[in-house]
């Protein structure tokens, strides 16, 4: 496989329609996700996304691989309820590849991913992650200040606070 060394890496979330009403309730919003590398999409297209439910989970999953990427391991983050995988590895000095797959197999297996890698920049990814995972909570917390207390909540709050410690 040929890796694309690309330097631009990009996260879209299209909110749940239901959304707001959720964040209200303090109950996790579905969604949709894309990520593009350059002008290539890595996961989703120009105009579809793929199924994230519960995208706090999503979130906090991505947040978990850039941890494991800073540590210098790998990480994956599995799409729930699309079978997609996006799989984070260390290569060479301050570089990671960027893979989808769709099985826990091709997770674990190189020669079982059917894609090829895409290389960019870890700050490039650690800090689209950190982004967006901020975007979306400040987005949660503007319809429903008192979310910061619900358990599921706390737990990104606290997966954002650990990456960005680990970054600086």
């Amino acid at each position: 496989m040929v890796s694309k060394i690309d330097n631009k890496f990009q996260i879209q979330l299209k909110y749940d329609p239901e959304f707001e009403k959720l964040i209200a309730d303090g109950k996790m919003p579905d969604g949709r996700i894309k990520i593009r590398v350059n002008d290539e999409y890595l996961i989703g297209g120009e105009d579809h996304y793929v199924e994230s439910i519960m995208t706090g989970l999503t979130l906090v999953d991505l947040l978990k691989a850039a941890e494991n990427t800073l540590a210098g391991f790998s990480g994956d983050v599995e799409l729930l309820d699309s079978g997609t995988y996006l799989v984070i590895e260390p290569h060479e000095e301050g570089m990671v590849t960027l893979t989808k797959c769709f099985s826990p197999t091709a997770v674990e297996d190189q020669s079982e991913r059917h894609f090829d890698p895409f290389v960019v920049t870890k700050d490039d990814v650690i800090s689209e992650i950190i982004r967006i995972t901020e975007e979306w909570r400040d987005d949660a917390l503007d319809v429903n200040p008192d979310i910061e207390t619900v358990e599921w909540f706390e737990r990104l709050q606290q997966s954002i606070s650990d990456v960005k410690l680990e970054y600086q």
